[in-house]
């Protein structure tokens, strides 16, 4: 890519493909290259998993995806200090690990109750396996009814949490460890923050088409500060 003011190529470190914005060394200038054809990116030509590929934004004016009906559990809230991406857990599949829990936890109740009757030691250590299996499945289900995951992304942070009840993966990025965000898919789509390291933070997943990531990639693009991200 050259400069639009004096033909001078741009250094990849000084092009912001998120924001569609380049600067100058040589003569300072900072030009916008949203109808220009995108520089080459080290992980353009690379999707994040097996079978899915970078969704671009060329040739589509925002209209185009920017009503674009979100996949049922999932959620957009804009607070005007952040937004918060939101998904329900529960889906049916809860419905029959509903079922399997409530087996699991009466057979234990019935092995637990005749050990315990027959002072059998033995059989219920023989059951503490089963039990913490037990105990996992009864949290998992209840988490599936209860829990949402809630992705906040403001000038500062993204950060990555779930309620109410406690699960593991929740994360805090700076905003300054943010590059780019990109939307990536084949027959499922994503959307991800990619950090300066190159490594990925996926911001929501499992959408149904193009239009609803490109969406959210646009939405979260606007909380994140120029200033934030590298030139």
């Amino acid at each position: 890519m050259n400069c639009t003011n004096c033909g001078r190529e741009i250094p990849s470190e000084n092009i912001n493909i998120q924001l569609a914005i380049a600067k100058c060394d040589a003569c300072n200038a900072v030009f916008s290259f949203y109808d220009q054809p995108a520089p080459p990116h080290p992980d353009a030509d690379s999707p994040g998993t097996p079978g899915e590929s970078e969704v671009s934004r060329r040739g589509r004016s925002p209209e185009s995806y920017a009503a674009a009906p979100l996949p049922r559990g999932v959620s957009l809230e804009d607070t005007g200090r952040e937004l918060r991406i939101r998904r329900r857990w529960f889906g049916p599949q809860f419905l029959f690990l509903t079922f399997f829990t409530g087996i699991w936890d009466i057979f234990l109740l019935l092995w637990f109750g005749i050990a315990i009757r027959q002072g059998q030691i033995v059989m219920a250590l023989a059951g503490v396996i089963h039990l913490a299996v037990g105990l996992g499945l009864t949290y998992y289900t209840l988490a599936g009814y209860l829990n949402s995951t809630i992705v906040a992304v403001n000038p500062d942070y993204l950060v990555l949490h779930h309620k109410p009840l406690p699960w593991r993966g929740a994360a805090t990025i700076l905003a300054g460890d943010v590059e780019r965000l990109v939307s990536r898919g084949s027959t499922s789509f994503s959307v991800s923050a990619v950090l300066l390291d190159q490594r990925e933070f996926t911001l929501i997943g499992g959408l149904e088409n193009e239009a609803q990531a490109l969406r959210i990639e646009e939405e979260a693009g606007r909380y994140l500060k120029p200033g934030k991200f590298r030139l």
